[in-house]
Parts: C-alpha cells; structure tokens; sequence
C-alpha cells in the first residue's frame, strides 16, 4: 500500500472514529415502548410473563421475545444507532438474522411510515449499529422495531450529541389491535421486522398492534385466553386454525370463543381461516389433513354466523396467498410477497369492522 493510500485509510478511520464519539445513547425504556400486551409491564417483551402461572417452558420463551415490540421516538439527529443485546435464542432455518435479531428503523414521511434503514446484529450477543445517517436535521417521528424471535435484555438509541431524541409529542397511534396466532402471525419467514402482518396492518391502519403469534403453537389453548383476559383492544384478530387438527377445532373452538366473549362480550372478533398450503400440491396425504381443518373450521365459525353475536367474523379464504406458488418461503410461511397478498383482503375487511363500530 503506497503512502497515498495509507493516508486516506488514516482519514477515513478517523472520521469513522470522530462520528461515534459523536453520538449520545439513551436507553429506549425512556422513551415510547409500544405494542405490548400488558402496558405496564417494564422491559422489551411482548407479554410479562411473570403474571401468569404454569406457561409451559417453551411458551414462556417465546412470549418473551420483543416480536411486535417497537420503541416509538422523535429526534432531529442526522444518525440513528443502536446497542442492543440478546440472548440468540432461535437459528429457525426460515429466518433472516435481521428477523431474528435485528433492528427495523421506520420515519414519518409525508403521512406515511416509510422504512429507513436496519440495525444489523452481529455475531454475538451483543450488537451495534448505525441504522441510518446523512439525514436532515428536521424532528423526525420515529419507529423502531425490535428483534422478532430473541429476548431483547437491552436496547439503547444513539443519535447526534447535540441532538433532541425524546417522546412524541402527541399519539401516533389510537387504537389497539390484538392478533392471536400461529407462526404465520409471529411472521417467522418475514425479510425483517417491520415486515410481519401485525407491523404492517400498524402502520396502515395508525394502531397499535399486539402479536402474539407463537411459532408451532395456536392450538387454542387455555393460556391464550388467560393473556387476553387482562387486555382491552378495539378488536381481536385470531389465527387459530392453522396449527390444530380437525379433532383440535371441534373439540376447542367453543370454549375458546367463550371464554373471550365472558371477558371482551363487545369487542369484534375476526377469525381467519387457514392458509391454503402450497406445500399440499403434490402432497396428497398433507392435502387431506388440510382440507379436514378447513371443514372444521367452516363448520364451526358457521355455528356462530348463524347465532345472535353480530360481532364475530369469518374470513375463508382469511389468508390468501395467490395462485402462482410464489408467496412462501417453504409453502406454508408466507414471504414479504405472501404477507401483501394477505393484506389486500385482510386490510379492507378490518377498516369495515372498525367503521362498523364506530356507526
């Protein structure tokens, strides 16, 4: 390497050296962490699971992921960075890094969340990052998502020294939304995660949304209704049929629907019916396990079509994927493709509900 060069490398370190010594961190919890189940919890994760007992050990990790979690700011710094850290608790082998463990940067726009840029985990544990730099220094509306399937145990946000980073000051979001469901709703084949279906109906619709999507899980199991019990959204969406057998539907589908209509006797409830596989073309004996569930389903939301409660919803198809086999990622987890393909049926259909309710 001549001189030339060894003095430009010098240069270039030095400035790269100069910009973080620049940049201030505060912790997050100071600021807008959004999208929780339980508001007052402390910490990153989605559900504070400290309040209910006997949560089978792998239910408990994963309610403890900061999945849908994100931290809402407003600053007028030219970066946005990061140091966070995790504990690398799932390598699925559907899942992007940046899912998994990563930052997802969002900024207010002309009106609309528009992305800005990712926070890139590292190796380890321990990550940092410059998410965004060179902006404007006009104040900027901030959101930023945290890591979809890993336990956040620390999150600080940097920005310029000199610069303001603070709580908005005034709601960016009214309402709350709270989706139950199965791995298609934890988003475990999203790109990153601003991506899953409950971030984006977010940012759309200007709503909090709570995911509390569990991979393999969403049988309808007791202690889905245990942690909807102590909540108050605007609407439940739910993902229930994915995951369980016929059998499973039958047998639980009542009680279930009870036990939230006991706790929550006004507010709407949106069933989606399962994704048609794609993973079921050529696979006969998958095609008829499917096709079982979603006899079931059909049969059971029908019961309560038919009924008094005007307030319970059924979409079938609820997740479409298209017809081309080009929207998952293994043909059953939808891509960022798969996901938009949903939305544009799903989206409309929450807007009727929830003008519905205002009428």
């Amino acid at each position: 390497m001549n001189s030339r060069n060894i003095i430009l490398l010098i240069a270039m370190l030095t400035l790269c050296l100069n910009a973080y010594s620049e940049i201030r961190y505060v912790d997050a919890k100071q600021l807008g962490v959004i999208n929780k189940a339980n508001k007052d919890s402390d910490g990153f994760s989605r559900v504070d699971t400290r309040l209910y007992k006997n949560l089978p050990q792998t239910v408990k990790q994963y309610l403890d992921f900061s999945t849908g979690v994100a931290v809402a700011f407003r600053t007028d710094s030219r970066i946005v960075s990061a140091k966070w850290t995790t504990r690398k608790c799932d390598d699925g082998a559907n899942t992007t890094r940046v899912l998994r463990e990563g930052l997802d940067l969002y900024i207010l726009k002309d009106g609309e969340w528009t992305f800005a840029g990712i926070g890139t985990p590292s190796a380890g544990t321990r990550h940092e990052s410059i998410i965004v730099k060179e902006m404007k220094d006009s104040m900027k509306y901030c959101l930023l998502y945290l890591p979809v399937m890993d336990i956040v145990d620390s999150l600080e946000i940097g920005v310029e020294r000199k610069a303001f980073i603070e709580i908005p000051d005034r709601p960016l979001f009214e309402g709350k939304i709270a989706v139950i469901g199965s791995s298609i709703t934890h988003g475990v084949a999203a790109s990153r995660p601003g991506m899953t279906y409950p971030a984006r109906i977010q940012r759309t619709l200007g709503m909090e949304v709570v995911n509390l999507g569990l991979a393999g899980l969403c049988r309808m199991e007791e202690w889905y209704n245990d942690i909807a019990d102590g909540m108050i959204p605007d609407m439940f969406i739910i993902d229930s049929f994915s995951n369980p057998s016929a059998k499973e539907i039958e047998e639980r589908l009542d009680r279930f629907v009870k036990r939230l209509r006991d706790t929550h006797p006004d507010v709407p409830i949106l069933f989606l019916q399962t994704v048609d596989r794609e993973s079921c073309v050529f696979d006969t004996g998958k095609r008829e396990y499917e096709a079982q569930k979603r006899r079931s389903a059909r049969a059971g939301m029908k019961r309560y079509l038919d009924g008094d409660d005007r307030k319970i919803f059924f979409m079938d198809p609820g997740m479409w994927l298209g017809e081309d086999h080009e929207g998952t990622v293994d043909g059953t987890h939808p891509t960022d493709l798969g996901f938009t393909r949903i939305l544009e049926k799903l989206i409309p259909e929450i807007i009727k509900i929830l003008d519905s309710e205002m009428s």
